[in-house]
């Protein structure tokens, strides 16, 4: 029998995987204790690695990067300032020379887009909300 350093349970020494740099040849977590660290971990592992895979491969830019990015815009979308804690913002790019401008909400993001980064269409939005305002 042998106690687990995590959950504190006395448990038999088949609960325990083997580990060759310990004395008793044995880890020191059961292998309940190992599991659920391991999930987490690979997890989170997993999450990292992808965010940083596909920060670099679309945009060209770090995590880090991204974080400063977020840090000048103080936290928030860089056209209507909205705060989204809950998911990562969208980093905006010219699609001509895929430099990135900034980090943008869906919304704001997707009107960019569905105006097909064109000023003078904005212009003529902008025209048409201002004279069909009532």
């Amino acid at each position: 029998m042998k106690t687990c350093m995590k959950c504190k349970e006395l448990k038999p020494l088949g609960e325990f995987q083997r580990h060759t740099h310990t004395k008793d040849r044995l880890r020191h977590e059961c292998r309940g204790c190992t599991s659920k660290y391991q999930k987490v971990k690979r997890v989170r592992y997993r999450g990292m690695t992808l965010r940083r895979y596909t920060l670099k491969k679309n945009y060209g830019i770090t995590p880090e990067q991204y974080d400063e990015m977020l840090a000048s815009q103080k936290g928030g979308c860089a056209i209507c300032k909205t705060k989204n804690v809950s998911t990562f913002l969208c980093v905006d790019h010219d699609h001509r020379t895929n430099v990135v401008r900034g980090l943008l909400c869906h919304p704001c993001n997707t009107g960019i887009g569905m105006l097909q980064d064109d000023p003078a269409l904005f212009r003529r939005a902008i025209k048409y909300l201002l004279k069909r305002r009532d």
